[in-house]
């Protein structure tokens, strides 16, 4: 059950605003811990990456936008995250990528359906399959980030 009490009532007038740590990395899982003994089966797995799907499709059917600021490196499931915002404005200088392709993995929170939505299918597979980062004065470009600001700004 839900603690009502806990909640925080959002009025309808705001826009939610996530912004990953000013001294950090945006991710949503660290691949150093991803291991066969934390995912289990290939089905535990499986249902991990149903769940960070489903939120993010949540995030993104939002009905109010949801914009991200990007003030540190923002890779794999933490551009997953960014790409599921509605406006992503990221600090000047920052990396961006999924580079989880070599290490053997998929992005498995949607990213392979969103960057190709956002930034065309021939770049999106060539990120894709390289797992290539790119800044983030190259991701505003290709169109991946709406604008880049001053990394004090961000």
């Amino acid at each position: 059950m839900v603690d009502k009490r806990r909640l925080k009532i959002i009025p309808m007038r705001e826009t939610i605003y996530d912004r990953t740590h000013p001294r950090g990395s945006s991710a949503i899982y660290d691949l150093t811990v991803l291991s066969p003994a934390l995912l289990g089966t290939a089905y535990q797995g499986a249902e991990l990456s149903d769940r960070g799907r489903a939120l993010l499709n949540r995030i993104e059917r939002f009905d109010k936008p949801v914009i991200t600021a990007i003030n540190g490196t923002c890779l794999g499931g933490g551009l997953e995250l960014a790409m599921a915002c509605h406006m992503r404005v990221a600090a000047a200088g920052v990396l961006l990528g999924l580079p989880e392709v070599k290490l053997g993995l998929i992005p498995g929170f949607g990213g392979t359906q969103r960057l190709p939505r956002i930034i065309g299918p021939s770049k999106a597979a060539e990120l894709i399959l390289t797992g290539e980062s790119i800044a983030s004065e190259e991701a505003l470009t290709i169109g991946l980030v709406n604008r880049v600001v001053p990394t004090e700004t961000c």
